[in-house]
């Protein structure tokens, strides 16, 4: 099978799992070859999470793929935390950091690249919107080719 059919079908059994605990899947990761891979899981929730859970998903997650036998051979399962200075993919990313400062490189409408700093004022459905001093700076999601949490020392 494909990896990205594998990816798919990983997470759609992971979303079952993880919901059920009032968590997010956040990404999923399949790297390497036949007989060395590893599945990274990242979930996530509005207060983090704790090592006890990432434990609990991880042990249903791999009786279930087990079960339905979707990577072959030996595997590697990682199940943890994006992180702080991960990087923001989706629209519920973007929602989920309201108010924090991030850093986004987008591609204009003069199809240059721009690197802009800013909070997260705003998230549209379409767009997010940047405060930096008294400037707000919107940026269409479809654009953003990169965006991360800056972290507040």
């Amino acid at each position: 099978m494909m990896q990205d059919a594998i990816v798919k079908q990983i997470k759609e059994l992971a979303v079952a799992v993880i919901e059920q605990r009032n968590l997010e899947l956040v990404d999923v990761e399949l790297k390497g070859k036949s007989g060395s891979r590893l599945l990274r899981i990242f979930i996530d929730t509005a207060g983090g999470v704790t090592l006890d859970q990432c434990t609990e998903v991880s042990r249903e997650i791999a009786e279930m793929l087990d079960r339905k036998d979707l990577i072959e051979n030996s595997y590697r399962l990682e199940v943890s935390s994006p992180g702080i200075d991960r990087p923001l993919k989706s629209h519920r990313d973007f929602e989920r950091n309201l108010r924090r400062l991030v850093r986004i490189q987008y591609i204009s409408n003069a199809d240059n690249v721009v690197t802009q700093t800013g909070l997260i004022k705003e998230v549209h459905e379409d767009r997010v919107v940047l405060a930096e001093g008294d400037n707000e700076v919107p940026i269409l999601i479809e654009s953003i080719r990169s965006a991360k949490i800056l972290p507040v020392w």
